[in-house]
């Protein structure tokens, strides 16, 4: 037998394997069942559908179905808890400060123009 025929035998029952194990990896992986079940979490309210942390957030979130929303919670000067992200006010109002030194009747309101940023 040749050099050549044995060549293109080879090279033939490989690319055919390869095709077929391509196509129907089961055969000779096991199927594996994930090691946990992830859950579909709204950070900070779903900030990403509105402003974070807001009523309308929180809404629009579970209407597009997440089964637990996450939310960070402070304590004003007066002992009011809030929901808000940051320990400091600059990033949502432009006003500096820290909300554990603001009593909350002062809070300032949160800027209805705030940038979404994204990962790329």
């Amino acid at each position: 037998m040749s050099i050549f025929v044995v060549c293109t035998t080879l090279a033939t029952v490989y690319a055919v394997t390869s095709y077929v194990f391509l196509r129907k990896p089961q055969w000779i992986h096991r199927i594996r069942r994930p090691a946990f079940i992830a859950r579909n979490i709204g950070h900070r309210g779903g900030a990403g559908e509105s402003i974070e942390n807001s009523l309308l957030a929180f809404d629009k979130g579970l209407e597009n179905g997440l089964e637990m929303l996450e939310l960070d919670c402070h304590l004003t000067k007066d002992s009011q808890a809030v929901v808000h992200h940051d320990f400091t006010l600059n990033r949502t109002t432009g006003q500096f400060g820290f909300i554990r030194d603001v009593e909350y009747d002062k809070l300032p309101s949160i800027n209805s123009n705030l940038q979404l940023y994204y990962d790329s």
